[in-house]
């Protein structure tokens, strides 16, 4: 019965400014370039699941970032409301003050929706 190498040969071409870069990587991890490209290889199968393209991340950082930038600005909207209820202004100053913080509540809320959306339908992770 013919047994099975545990390990197996193969030949590679590759480009003169490839390989470079696998000396170069080999010799700052203090290994050989098989071993370079074989640590690559390895850590290429695992978690894959977990890799997120950098477009992907940039739309989650910008959703999270209008979420952060909504609540700032509702809550200097709720500050400018309670000054002026204590200044005793105009009862139509107060109202459009409400408005707005009505307004920048709805947005808030509206890019935690879209996050969580975006998240439910993998475009998130």
């Amino acid at each position: 019965m013919r047994r099975r190498p545990s390990r197996y040969q193969i030949g590679l071409r590759l480009q003169e400014d490839m390989h470079r870069k696998l000396k170069r990587a080999a010799d700052e991890h203090h290994i050989s370039i098989n071993s370079e490209i074989l640590m690559r290889l390895n850590d290429s199968f695992e978690d894959r699941d977990a890799h997120r393209s950098l477009a992907t991340i940039t739309m989650h950082m910008g959703l999270v970032w209008q979420q952060i930038e909504g609540s700032i600005a509702a809550s200097q909207h709720e500050h400018a409301v309670a000054r002026a209820v204590q200044d005793e202004k105009d009862p139509k100053v107060i109202i459009e003050l409400l408005k707005d913080w009505l307004w920048q509540r709805e947005m808030a809320r509206n890019y935690a929706e879209a996050t969580k959306a975006a998240k439910r339908t993998g475009l998130l992770s």
